[in-house]
C-alpha cells in the first residue's frame, strides 16, 4: 500500500514533459539572499561595542559635529578604509616586503576625508567683494592658488603668498597640514605692488560627500578687481567714481522726463561675478586642460 501511495505521488509530481514538480517551484527556485545593506550593525562583544564607542567618541570630536550618528561614522569609517586598500593595491611593485614598496606606501598622500569651506574676502574693497570655495582637507596651498586666481578672474601675472599668524607658508602643505579648523583665518596676499590682501575663513569643517564635485564655488559678490589696477585704495575710488557718474546720468535723465531717446554707449568690458563660469572654470582646470581659464 505505501508502494502504491509513493507511485501515485511520484505520477501527480511528474510534469507531461518529464521533469519533476519538487513541491510545486522550479528547481533553484526560493528566496535569494538579500543585497541591501545592513540596516543597524549590531556588535554583542563587549570589548568591540567599546572600541566603537571610543572611535565614534574621537570622530565626533574630531569632526566637530556632536550629532552625527553611528551609522553614518560606520560608513565614514568603512569609505575611508576602502579608499585605502585601493591607493595600496593599486602600488606597482607586487613584493610587500620590498623597500620601494614600503617607501611608497609610508609616503603616499592622506586620503581627504573633510570638506572646508573657505569665505575669501579682498580686504578694504568697498563694495565688498568676496567668494565662498568648498575644497578638500588635502588641497596643497598651490593648488588653492590657482582656485583663487581663478574665482577672482586673476591672471597669475604677479607674486604671491600665504601667510598665517604672519609668517609665510610652504605652498606643499595642505589644508589639513598647515593645521587650520573650524573658525581659523590666514591670508593670501597677490601682487606685492598692489598689495592684494585676501582674507581666508574657515567657515566650515565637514566630512566629505561622495557625491559632490571639490573644488566648487558656492557662493560670492561683486567681480574682481583687474590687473594693475592700483591696489585697494585706488580701485575702490574708481567704484565710488562710477557709482557717482550713474548717480549723474540717472539725475539727468529724471530732470529731463525720461524722454531723451539719445542711444545709451554700450561698454563692452563690463565685468560681474558668475558662479557658473567659476565652478566650469574650476572643473576644466581639475580636469588638466590648459586653457581653462577660457570655459
Amino acid at each position: 500500500m505505501a508502494y502504491h501511495q509513493t507511485a501515485a505521488h511520484d505520477e501527480d509530481t511528474t510534469m507531461a514533459d518529464g521533469r519533476q514538480k519538487n513541491g510545486g517551484k522550479r528547481s533553484g527556485a526560493g528566496r535569494k539572499p538579500s543585497l541591501s545593506p545592513l540596516a543597524s550593525v549590531r556588535l554583542r562583544d563587549p570589548d568591540l561595542q567599546a572600541k566603537l564607542a571610543a572611535v565614534t567618541r574621537h570622530e565626533r570630536e574630531v569632526s566637530h559635529d556632536p550629532t552625527i550618528s553611528q551609522e553614518r561614522l560606520i560608513g565614514m569609517l568603512i569609505e575611508e578604509a576602502h579608499r585605502e586598500m585601493v591607493a595600496f593595491q593599486s602600488t606597482t611593485t607586487p613584493m610587500i616586503d620590498s623597500p620601494r614598496n614600503q617607501f611608497s606606501v609610508a609616503n603616499r598622500p592622506a586620503v581627504a576625508t573633510m570638506a572646508y569651506q573657505l569665505v575669501i574676502t579682498i580686504e578694504e574693497v568697498t563694495p565688498r567683494i568676496w567668494r565662498r570655495l568648498v575644497v578638500t582637507s588635502d588641497t596643497t596651498l598651490a593648488q588653492l592658488h590657482t582656485y583663487l586666481q581663478i574665482a577672482f578672474e586673476w591672471g597669475d601675472y604677479h607674486l604671491h603668498e600665504f601667510r598665517l599668524h604672519g609668517n609665510e607658508c610652504d605652498e606643499a602643505m595642505t589644508l589639513d597640514q598647515l593645521g587650520v579648523r573650524h573658525g581659523d583665518l590666514f591670508d593670501y596676499i597677490y601682487d606685492f605692488s598692489d598689495y592684494w590682501l585676501h582674507a581666508i575663513a574657515i567657515e566650515d569643517c565637514t566630512p566629505m560627500n561622495p557625491r559632490a564635485r571639490y573644488p566648487r564655488c558656492t557662493g560670492g559678490a561683486q567681480p574682481g578687481p583687474e590687473e594693475d589696477s592700483g591696489g585697494a585704495y585706488a580701485y575702490s575710488q574708481k567704484l565710488a567714481r562710477s557709482r557717482r557718474a550713474k548717480a549723474a546720468a540717472k539725475k539727468r535723465t529724471n530732470n529731463a522726463g525720461g524722454t531723451s531717446t539719445a542711444k545709451k554707449k554700450r561698454s563692452t568690458s563690463v565685468r560681474t561675478f558668475s558662479q557658473a563660469t567659476v565652478n566650469r572654470r574650476l572643473a576644466a582646470f581639475c580636469a588638466g586642460d590648459p586653457f581653462y581659464a577660457g570655459a
